[in-house]
């Protein structure tokens, strides 16, 4: 396992930086993900895949007996408790507008990226939460989160968030000491800062 998740990790950071710059420079990914069994809505573009675990806010109910002295009077009443459930390790299609699986009995999620109302990114800890309408939350979790992480900032704060968002600063590549700091090529119109998510 930990081999795995080594190699994850470093292809998952790697495919994060082509993402970001995709996205950033406004190209289209010609990726497809037929054996998914998902279907991609008008204007749609497949982005990437990545495996993660999936945790979702939900709710436990049972009912309660309630017996008065003597046990002369009963009354049942519902209980509801919030709970997280584990879905498993799902394979993500990452697209420009969601992120889709398909779980285990062979249900579809989709997370919508115009219903996110909220998105924290922790890559050191490989965790992105997501908070929607109707109170949905959910948990990515992984070595491979890097590119999931990506397009959630991009969808939820736009492309120029790519550049400069803090949580993504483990992704950009840093000049080595002594060494003259170099820039990328040039994006028409977007301005570049010296660190950037792809190699030069």
């Amino acid at each position: 396992m930990a081999v795995w998740a080594n190699q994850a990790r470093e292809t998952g950071r790697h495919a994060a930086r082509e993402l970001a710059l995709t996205i950033v420079r406004g190209r289209s990914s010609a990726m497809q993900a037929y054996d998914l069994g998902i279907v991609l809505n008008d204007g749609e573009t497949a982005w990437q895949r990545a495996p993660a675990d999936y945790w979702y806010r939900s709710e436990r109910s049972w009912m309660v007996q309630h017996n008065s002295y003597r046990g002369y009077h009963s009354t049942l009443s519902e209980v509801h408790q919030p709970c997280m459930h584990y879905a498993g390790m799902l394979d993500w299609l990452i697209t420009n507008h969601r992120l889709g699986a398909r779980q285990p009995d062979g249900h579809v999620v989709s997370i919508w990226w115009r219903a996110v109302e909220a998105v924290i990114v922790d890559l050191m800890r490989e965790i992105v939460v997501l908070d929607g309408t109707d109170g949905y939350h959910g948990e990515l979790r992984g070595p491979a989160i890097a590119p999931i992480a990506v397009a959630a900032i991009a969808a939820c704060h736009g492309p120029q968030a790519l550049l400069y968002h803090p949580a993504l600063e483990p992704l950009r590549d840093r000049p080595h000491a002594g060494a003259t700091p170099r820039r990328p090529p040039a994006i028409e119109d977007t301005p570049v800062p010296d660190v950037t998510f792809g190699r030069t």
